[in-house]
C-alpha cells in the first residue's frame, strides 16, 4: 500500500478510540433493553470485535506484492522481465477490505472499553463507596485498570514479535504465523 493508503488506514483504526467520548454518550443515551445494559454493551462489543477478526481469518489473502523475498529493497527499474512477472502490482488493492473490517472491530472494542469504563466507575460508586468525588473514584481504581491493560498490551506486543518475526515479515525466525491465524487467536 502506498504511503496515503497506510497512513488513512492508521487513522481509520485510531478514530473509534478518538471518539470515545461519544461512545460513552451513546451508552448512556440509548442504553440496551436490558436489566444488565452496561454488561450487555460489552457483550456486543466484544462480539462485533470477535466476527470483525474472524471474518479476516475466512478471507483469503491476496498474493503478496514481492512474491520472491530476495527482490525485496531492489528497485523495479532493475529487475528483469521475469522478476517483474512475479510481482503482484495489484496487491495493493486488497488493503482495503481488511482495514474496514480491522476498522470495525477496533469499533466493537472501544464499545466494550466504554461500557467496561462505565461499569467499573458503578462498581466503584456502590460497592466500594467511593462517594466524595471523581477524584477519589479514579485513585482508588484507575491505576489498577491501567496496570492491567498495560500488561495486557505488553503480551500482546511480546505475541506479534515473536509469532510475526519470521522471514515472510522481514524477520530472521524460521516459524511464523500467518496474518489470518493471528487474527483467529485474537478473534
Amino acid at each position: 500500500m502506498e504511503g496515503t493508503q497506510t497512513l488513512s488506514a492508521r487513522t481509520l483504526l485510531g478514530l473509534p478510540y478518538a471518539l470515545k467520548p461519544v461512545f460513552t454518550l451513546f451508552t448512556h443515551c440509548f442504553p440496551l433493553p436490558s436489566g444488565c445494559r452496561l454488561r450487555s454493551t460489552m457483550i456486543l462489543g466484544w462480539t462485533v470485535t470477535a466476527v470483525a477478526l474472524i471474518a479476516i481469518f475466512f478471507q483469503d489473502q491476496p498474493t503478496p506484492y514481492f512474491q520472491d523475498r530476495e527482490l525485496v529493497g531492489t528497485p523495479l527499474s532493475e529487475l528483469s522481465t521475469q522478476q517483474m512477472n512475479s510481482i503482484n502490482l495489484d496487491a495493493p488493492s486488497h488493503g482495503a477490505f481488511y482495514v474496514m473490517l480491522m476498522s470495525i472491530a477496533s469499533v466493537g472494542y472501544v464499545l466494550a472499553d466504554v461500557a467496561a469504563d462505565e461499569l467499573i466507575r458503578d462498581v466503584a460508586t456502590h460497592h466500594f463507596d467511593v462517594f466524595s468525588s471523581q477524584r477519589d473514584e479514579d485513585v482508588v481504581l484507575q491505576p489498577v485498570i491501567t496496570k492491567y491493560r498495560v500488561f495486557a498490551m505488553l503480551g500482546s506486543f511480546l505475541f506479534m514479535g515473536v509469532g510475526m518475526s519470521g522471514w515472510d515479515y522481514g524477520g530472521d525466525f524460521d516459524f511464523t504465523l500467518e496474518y489470518t491465524q493471528v487474527m483467529l487467536l485474537t478473534g
